[in-house]
């Protein structure tokens, strides 16, 4: 039999020698000794089992300890080298550990950090509500989230999200809050410019419906023109025609047509169309005969002569606002016979659209 312990095993070896002294006595007094050894044995036996068993329990809890060690190293790890700021602070809110990527995150050294309150990074005007959700965890179990504004003495203001859990004992009291917390400063852009250019898109595919529906109204427009001219020879029902249904179309104040005389140098009005409808525009004298000499405007009626249209904004006399003018050439095969001046209600220029729709009109 092998005895692991010494003690034991000094146990045993007297043991024997003792046995061996008392086969030198008397018979009775062997018999007696004979079964005192026999008990002794039996405890020793029974020590032996024992010390084993203990041996084996202290190997287990050796080999535990090292598990949660290696554990506890491995946790250690990941809280120093974890991309994230991690926390851990008492109930209240005093900084207990702190990791690295915190103390990067505020620009602060990590010694500065332990033992202050975690408020204290906290941005002066969200302190207050922080404070107050601090207060809050005491009652929940979960953890919670959170956006607020953080700042050290070596970084200004940023965006922070703020992830907490809450440790209590078995009393169910909080021994300690366990944070995670990250920079969302370039999350919070990457909203924001998603927010914008949704708000562009919806813009343009706002613009894209008002250029597609104005489209179909210009449409419909020149059929109406095209109709007239086809089922009438009368040039004054024409021109008439043509500047109602651009004023209409186009939403003008007005639109006028003259027709040159090229040997006076002059030009006549001949029909205009005003669109009262229009809010602001008020009754005025008619323009209708009116006859403009050329001379007078000669940079005008140079390009307007020239076959080109040109466009400008306007002061008109005792208004408060600029009205943007299209004036237009019209011709045939041999020369220019008029002009179409057309008044727009605000300071605006005409779109390349409009200026599709007047060239129609015009080859009409």
């Amino acid at each position: 039999m092998t005895i692991a312990s010494p003690q034991l095993e000094a146990v045993y070896q007297r043991t024997l020698v003792l046995q061996q002294q008392a086969e030198a006595l008397p018979e009775a007094q062997q018999a007696l000794f004979a079964a005192a050894f026999e008990e002794l044995h039996t405890v020793l036996e029974e020590l032996h089992t024992s010390e084993a068993e203990l041996h084996a329990q202290n190997q287990a809890l050796v080999s535990t300890r090292q598990a949660v060690e290696a554990e506890r190293q491995r946790y250690q790890s990941l809280f120093e080298f974890a991309p994230d700021g991690y926390v851990v602070t008492d109930a209240h809110g005093n900084i207990q550990e702190a990791n690295a990527a915190l103390a990067a995150l505020l620009h602060v050294s990590l010694p500065f950090i332990i033992g202050k309150p975690l408020a204290v990074f906290v941005d002066q005007p969200e302190r207050y509500r922080f404070n107050l959700a601090l207060d809050r965890l005491q009652q929940l179990e979960a953890h919670q989230d959170w956006e607020i504004r953080l700042r050290s003495h070596k970084r200004s203001p940023f965006d922070a999200t703020l992830t907490v859990s809450v440790e209590r004992n078995a009393a169910g009291q909080v021994v300690s809050l366990r944070w995670l917390l990250r920079d969302s400063t370039e999350r919070k852009q990457l909203q924001r410019l998603l927010e914008q250019l949704n708000v562009e898109l919806e813009h343009q595919v706002q613009e894209r419906t008002a250029q597609l529906q104005q489209a179909l109204d210009f449409e419909a427009g020149l059929k109406r023109i095209t109709d007239k001219v086809r089922d009438s020879l009368d040039e004054s029902q024409i021109l008439q025609a043509a500047v109602q249904e651009l004023t209409l179309v186009l939403g003008l104040v007005c639109c006028d047509t003259a027709l040159y005389d090229l040997d006076a140098v002059t030009s006549t009005i001949q029909y205009e169309f005003t669109n009262f409808g229009l809010e602001g525009v008020t009754a005025s004298p008619s323009a209708q005969g009116q006859v403009v000499v050329m001379s007078r405007r000669p940079e005008n009626y140079r390009q307007l002569l020239q076959g080109e249209y040109f466009q400008f904004c306007e002061l008109a006399e005792h208004a408060t606002r600029h009205r943007a003018i299209l004036a237009y050439p019209l011709w045939d095969d041999q020369s220019v016979l008029g002009d179409l001046w057309l008044f727009k209600p605000q300071e605006e220029a005409f779109n390349d659209l409009e200026l599709r729709l007047v060239k129609q009109v015009a080859n009409q």
